[in-house]
């Protein structure tokens, strides 16, 4: 699988660029965002397929976005995000810096800090669910493939900063293109929730798992098979904003490693003492810890176990996978002994919706050097 690289953090207040992508007329449009009333200025072209219809409908999105909306509709029952689009419409120049704060920065110190303690990190970006069900956002908007410009442009460029820096990053971009193409009876995206579904977490799962090989350390350690059972689930996605898409639930098929009334820290696939830790955000906690992430037992932890053939330790936060994971993992005071492998996932819209990335002196022996202590 080709590794990519990442974005930098951009809560630059309420003035925003947009990429109006295809359009070969560079105007000024003035729109209200969700929670905010930026003007909004073209800052580029593109000539890709189709991608001046994405673009024209994402601005058109953004502007008619009700203000504190939760959630912005799109056709055949889907919903999307207000954030989301928004990262998507941030220009990425702005995304690419190098000040305190940016995302670059951090995620590269943090590599840094495992690299000098002989532990790998994998970046895992979850791609924007509009840029892969671009048609669902809005009538016109043509499938994929090609990706949207504003993924080939904006995240992408991110990736390859990344990459250029010595980050390795796992693009799903394509995987998930195809698998949707391919597939089409099972999305990899929830229609009505701002998570990937159970296919969603399959295909990450196995290129994940391809992505990291068999290392010298995991040779002879893998020690545990899990069984599996599948089952369906019905649940209503946290974008259902009206009382129509509160009654409507959503069912999707889920191979889950739970007996029923298991908790999540019952589950053989978490264990504390993993070399592999998975970090990040809700995107690694949904379908695995129970409540209102809908199951426990069938989330990307649980996938993940299964194919490394080991239970993986398990950091994960609500909301924003950028800092507040890493003060997580920073607390434990343990200088991450025994870790060999940092998969860190969370949604492609941090890195401009994320709030500030800090540099978490996670390593004890960063501490001196950075003259932080952890919180």
């Amino acid at each position: 699988m080709t590794s990519t690289p990442v974005y930098p953090d951009i809560a630059r207040g309420a003035r925003r660029s947009v990429l109006l992508l295809g359009c070969a007329i560079v105007s000024t449009i003035s729109v209200t965002l969700c929670g905010a009333s930026p003007e909004i200025t073209p800052v580029a072209a593109t000539n890709a397929p189709g991608g001046d219809v994405f673009a024209k409908a994402l601005s058109e999105k953004l502007a008619t976005c009700p203000q504190g909306a939760g959630s912005v509709g799109g056709v055949d029952g889907w919903a999307f995000f207000p954030k989301e689009l928004s990262h998507l419409a941030a220009n990425p120049a702005l995304a690419l810096g190098n000040k305190p704060g940016d995302p670059i920065p951090a995620i590269v110190d943090f590599k840094n800090q495992l690299q000098a303690a002989g532990i790998d990190l994998l970046l895992v970006p979850v791609p924007p669910k509009a840029v892969i069900y671009t048609d669902k956002l809005a009538s016109g908007c043509p499938a994929p493939p090609p990706l949207p410009a504003a993924y080939q442009e904006g995240d992408r460029a991110i990736y390859r900063e990344l990459s250029s820096q010595g980050v390795r990053v796992l693009d799903l971009g394509d995987a998930f293109s195809k698998a949707r193409s391919d597939d089409p009876s099972h999305p990899v995206y929830c229609r009505m929730d701002t998570h990937w579904s159970p296919a969603g977490i399959e295909i990450a799962s196995r290129e994940i798992v391809k992505e990291v090989g068999t290392p010298a350390w995991m040779q002879g350690s893998k020690t545990s098979s899990f069984t599996s059972a599948i089952i369906t689930n019905s649940f209503v996605g946290d974008l259902a904003s009206t009382p129509a898409d509160q009654n409507a639930s959503e069912t999707v098929v889920l191979n889950s490693a739970a007996k029923v009334g298991d908790a999540p820290e019952q589950l053989p696939s978490i264990s504390r003492q993993s070399p592999i830790i998975l970090l990040g955000d809700s995107h690694n906690l949904v379908f695995h810890s129970g409540g209102d992430m809908h199951a426990v037992g069938a989330g990307l932890p649980d996938r993940l176990a299964t194919g490394f053939g080991m239970p993986l330790d398990l950091v994960a936060v609500r909301g924003s996978g950028a800092t507040a994971a890493r003060w997580n993992l920073a607390r434990r005071h343990d200088n991450l002994s025994g870790k060999k492998l940092v998969i860190w996932c969370f949604t492609a819209r941090d890195f401009t919706e994320g709030g500030h990335w800090d540099k978490v002196p996670v390593i004890k022996a960063q501490l001196s050097v950075t003259n932080q202590q952890v919180p």
